[in-house]
């Protein structure tokens, strides 16, 4: 199989097209190496397309030969009227001898089209003679009659109400055409008798012919590349490195799956009595896991700070007797060892700690499961290059949390980015839950938020509940009474059952 290409050293609607950069690559190199697998045959009127051919070891696929001087002057002479077909006969002539040899044809200025998508179009030849891409217009069309009346031709569904059945409309996008050189030479175009009109759609079709199309060609290559690079650094957390979601089992709670598990407690532990009654009634209510802070990184520094070893021996007591596994903060190294001597079963790195990046791989080292909360500025990419901090260090359990983003509301701490969620799904297999404690910020939304993210596809929550939220020591105004907890619990298990139909 053969690919016949020409190229011109002039353009009129946009001067240098074919030497304009995608990349770091001229427009025609980039589209010659993506074709090195194949026998390439180029006919052109720029001696520096030449030359280069000629010496470009990466190019050696592709035989090059300057266009004859007579198709020169005819295209001159007539600028309307292009000699291409007799030039592709020429080229079938001299270098094509299986009458049935499938040729393709194609150009330089589409340079998302990809490979794969003409070895496909290429089996259609076995029922058809030749084989032309096309775009849908998918617009909607009107047409204009002799009596200056519109009437439609087809239309979006999407952006109009549907009133009538109408077909779609193809172009020709010219992208490229494959016919042997028997079809070719019977019909004498590239177009037989019996064509089979192959759809390709955007970027695909994208054909670099004015200003405006180089600009998104451009647009488009930066996305990939970016989107690739990224791919390539962020290896572990992403569907690149692993497709299928991550299902996390610690200490008998699941995360990921069909279940919805949900951790619960006050802010920060305050006295044994304090958290053993919190324990109690989370418990009773149908929490998983129990939290509490026994170091808090507070906006001020004479607010309350957390009890420190104290306050962590509080909880493993209460992890014991109640059989409700702990999470909770660390902000140092120090307090992350110290989590891990009295059994927390997960470690928590706070929004402010997500780009703490020394921190990430000192408690990437310990490979004990964490929950890692989003900055309250972080980017998406930020967000998951935080949790690759964490794998790559030999941290096999990252669970992310989105706990809300900067905002300027007064109703609300912070703005719940509901977004976040089926991003973080869509480009990492690690599961994602949701704090509506920090993202609301008060009392009467926190269930609001905590069953929207639900509902947009979140892995589980962690919730604040206090009974004395007058007497805590911090974030009382956010924490729910153990009945308002026990009402999110139920619609979270009704929200399970329906997920799981």
């Amino acid at each position: 199989m053969k690919v016949f290409l020409y190229v011109k050293e002039e353009s009129k609607r946009l001067k240098n097209k074919n030497f304009l950069l995608l990349g770091d690559l001229e427009l025609y190199v980039h589209t010659l190496l993506k074709l090195k697998d194949f026998d390439v045959y180029l006919d052109t009127d720029s001696s520096k397309v030449y030359n280069r051919c000629s010496s470009d070891r990466s190019l050696s696929h592709v035989t090059c030969y300057m266009r004859d001087e007579k198709y020169i002057s005819m295209e001159l002479a007539d600028s309307e009227n292009s000699p291409a077909l007799l030039m592709i006969k020429d080229f079938l002539d001299e270098h094509v001898t299986d009458d049935d040899e499938p040729v393709i044809l194609t150009h330089v200025t589409s340079p998302f089209l990809k490979v794969s998508t003409m070895l496909d179009a290429v089996k259609k030849l076995d029922k058809y003679d030749s084989v032309c891409s096309v775009s849908e217009i998918k617009s909607f069309v009107l047409r204009q009659d002799k009596d200056n009346i519109f009437t439609p031709i087809n239309f979006d569904p999407g952006i109009l109400q549907k009133t009538q059945s109408l077909d779609s409309i193809f172009y020709m996008n010219s992208a490229f055409f494959i016919f042997t050189k028997r079809s070719f030479l019977e019909n004498n175009n590239r177009i037989g008798k019996n064509p089979f009109y192959y759809k390709i759609n955007f970027p695909e079709d994208l054909d670099i012919d004015h200003a405006e199309d180089y600009e998104i060609a451009k647009h488009v290559t930066e996305k990939r590349l970016f989107s690739k690079n990224l791919a390539s650094r962020r290896n572990l957390v992403s569907r690149n490195y692993k497709n299928k979601d991550s299902i996390f089992n610690i200490s008998g709670v699941q995360f990921g799956g069909a279940s919805i598990p949900i951790i619960a407690g006050p802010c920060s532990v305050e006295s044994r009595d304090q958290l053993f009654r919190i324990a109690e009634k989370v418990k009773m209510r149908g929490a998983d896991m129990l939290r509490g802070g026994a170091y808090k990184p507070r906006t001020s520094p004479y607010s309350f700070q957390g009890l420190g070893e104290e306050g962590l021996k509080i909880l493993s007591e209460a992890r014991d007797y109640f059989n409700l596994p702990f999470v909770t903060e660390t902000i140092d190294e120090s307090s992350a060892l110290l989590a891990v001597k009295y059994g927390a079963d997960i470690l928590q790195i706070g929004a402010r700690n997500m780009q703490n990046y020394s921190l990430l791989k000192f408690i990437g080292r310990l490979n004990r499961p964490v929950i890692l909360k989003r900055g309250m500025s972080a980017t998406l990419e930020e967000f998951l290059m935080a949790a690759e901090y964490l794998m790559l260090n030999g941290c096999k359990k990252v669970i992310l949390c989105e706990r809300g983003v900067r905002g300027f509301s007064k109703h609300s701490r912070a703005i719940l980015d509901i977004g976040i969620i089926p991003a973080v799904k869509r480009e990492s297999h690690l599961p994602i839950i949701v704090d509506p404690s920090h993202s609301s910020g008060y009392n009467y939304s926190v269930s609001s938020h905590a069953l929207g993210g639900v509902a947009a596809g979140a892995a589980g929550l962690i919730v604040e509940v206090h009974d004395r939220p007058e007497e805590a020591l911090s974030d009382g105004i956010q924490a729910l009474l153990p009945d308002q907890f026990d009402e999110l619990v139920k619609k979270v298990k009704m929200f399970e059952k329906i997920l799981n139909q």
